[in-house]
């Protein structure tokens, strides 16, 4: 309608400030029929994933909306190692962890997410600015100062990551952007139809993108018959383990394979719990993310990424392990394995150990073999029951508990000590020493000081890693700031 009728016709002014709306509408409606146009450029046919969801998907934080990309890529991160793992377990069984580790990261690295969408042109969907209706033109119109486009597509721009390209794929608006957009994208889509279309949903999308991973039925029935060749009978353990986990194996041997440490490889046997751990640690990794994802739906990226380390970490598992006991039934020939164990599980029993002390040593943090048996177990399970993950869910998800909240999420001290001095204003001042002589062996020094405005605090911590250092020191000065009441 020409504007110059829109006062002859009296139009209230309620209805004329109506107009206002229009761009940011029609804004709206475009990026759902582009969000609709990728639907059907995957085209899977038993989709249930609304456009809304995947607008959500290839919308980024840049665009100040009231969604974004964020959690569904946090989602199908963990939905893509999932896959990937089975994929590479059963259908390589001669490869070890290390082998299989390599061979994941080749193909769910960012530098690859981002070649697999670059080559589907996942740039020319992502929403990535926010909307300026100063900008925004009518359908069918054209700008009266055209802009000449003259974006290189295949130079590169050297990053940090020398396996990462970066900005050099312009979407259709020119903008320039990160190659780190374009994958997170990748995983987002795969998020969303996960989140709607379950798993088969995830593995259409994989396909479409040319990430070639298939499980096989057929190979789990050949890895169950091998489990059930390679099973040795160890006095009552494997009934003791079942007992406590509430499941009875199908196949004993897969829980006793989960059971034995590397340092009886060379024994009759000739296998361990490495492979198995491999898998376990992507099915815990999926089942707690999806449990985090679907009860805090109100909760922002930052802090279910939060929430997500809090509970998929060595530390988590290896207390798991020391509360049900599980350690006792690890089956290995390690001299000074029994030691470490002992020390770190009275270090949680005793419960007037000084927490700056647990801090400062890293030998009285889980050791990793104890998160390992965790995870191999959740593996075992896994493939006991022919990849049915809400069995292992039903199975960990009480071994698991509490699992943690965001009213009882606790930071990392030093992650808690830094963003308390950006958030207050405080430069935090980081030294760490080598080897320093302590009567328990070498040790990293750690010196962290805030100037405050009248007070300068400072505090050395100690441990075998620089991380272990500052969080020890962290902890102190934390100490010190809550004194002050600050």
């Amino acid at each position: 309608m020409p504007p110059e009728l829109l006062i002859p016709l009296n139009f209230s002014d309620d209805i004329l400030r109506t107009f206002y709306l229009f761009p940011s509408l029609m804004h709206r409606i475009e990026a759902l029929m582009l969000a609709s146009q990728l639907k059907s450029e995957i085209s899977y046919d038993d989709s249930n994933v609304s456009s809304f969801l995947i607008l959500e998907a290839i919308t980024t934080l840049r665009c100040s909306e009231d969604f974004s990309m964020e959690r569904l890529e946090l989602l199908g991160d963990s939905v893509l190692k999932y896959v990937v793992s089975c994929h590479l377990f059963l259908k390589f069984p001669n490869m070890d962890e290390g082998q299989l580790t390599s061979s994941r990261v080749d193909i769910i690295s960012n530098a690859a997410l981002y070649g697999f969408g670059i080559e589907h042109k996942i740039q020319g969907y992502i929403r990535d600015a926010a909307f300026d209706p100063r900008r925004w033109l009518a359908p069918g119109q054209l700008s009266i100062h055209p802009v000449p486009c003259n974006c290189q597509v295949n130079s590169e721009v050297v990053t940090e990551d020398i396996n990462v390209k970066v900005g050099q794929l312009c979407d259709k608006g020119h903008r320039w952007m990160c190659s780190k957009t374009i994958s997170d994208c990748v995983e987002a889509i795969i998020g969303a139809y996960y989140v709607e279309g379950g798993l088969r949903a995830a593995m259409a999308v994989l396909k479409w993108l040319g990430i070639n991973v298939e499980v096989e039925e057929e190979l789990i029935g050949q890895f169950l018959s091998a489990s059930v060749q390679t099973y040795l009978p160890k006095n009552d353990v494997i009934e003791k383990v079942e007992a406590k986990l509430g499941y009875v194996f199908l196949m004993k041997g897969l829980l006793l394979e989960a059971l034995t440490h590397p340092s009886l490889q060379e024994s009759a046997e000739g296998y361990s719990y490495e492979r198995l751990e491999f898998l376990g640690d992507a099915v815990l990794d999926i089942l707690l993310t999806r449990h985090l994802f679907s009860s805090h739906k109100d909760t922002d990226e930052g802090e279910l990424t939060d929430l997500r380390s809090a509970s998929v970490n060595n530390e988590n598992f290896a207390q798991l392990a020391v509360k049900h006991k599980l350690y006792q039934f690890l089956q290995h020939s390690s001299g000074k394995l029994p030691e470490n164990i002992t020390e770190y599980v009275d270090s949680l029993e005793n419960s007037s150990t000084d927490k700056l002390n647990l801090l400062s040593d890293a030998a009285l943090r889980g050791p990793k073999v104890l998160g390992d048996v965790v995870e191999s177990i959740a593996g075992a399970i896994l493939i006991d029951r022919k990849l049915d993950l809400e069995v292992v869910w039903g199975i960990f998800k009480p071994l698991l508990s509490p699992i943690v909240t965001p009213e009882k999420l606790e930071l990392p001290p030093f992650r808690e000590l830094l963003e308390w001095c950006n958030k207050s204003g405080y430069f935090l001042g980081i030294k760490c020493t080598d080897g320093i002589k302590r009567t328990d062996g070498d040790k990293i020094e750690a010196t962290l000081d805030v100037q405050l405005k009248e007070t300068l605090l400072v505090r050395q911590g100690c441990g075998k890693s620089k991380k272990d250092a500052k969080a020890h020191a962290a902890s102190m000065l934390l100490k010190d700031l809550e004194r002050k009441d600050l």
